[in-house]
């Protein structure tokens, strides 16, 4: 009997990975950045 397993997928198309990453990116975005955080509003409520 041989058993077929996928290989598994790149770190980065995990969709938990994808997220966390967005969190970091907006956290340092709007400590170092925080004007063009807050011009980032709109697609934040988009979302």
């Amino acid at each position: 009997m041989t058993t077929n397993t996928s290989p598994r997928k790149p770190w980065y198309r995990i969709l938990y990975i994808q997220v966390l990453l967005a969190v970091a990116v907006g956290i340092v975005i709007g400590y170092l950045f925080p004007g063009f955080g807050k011009n980032l509003k709109p697609l934040g409520d988009g979302f």
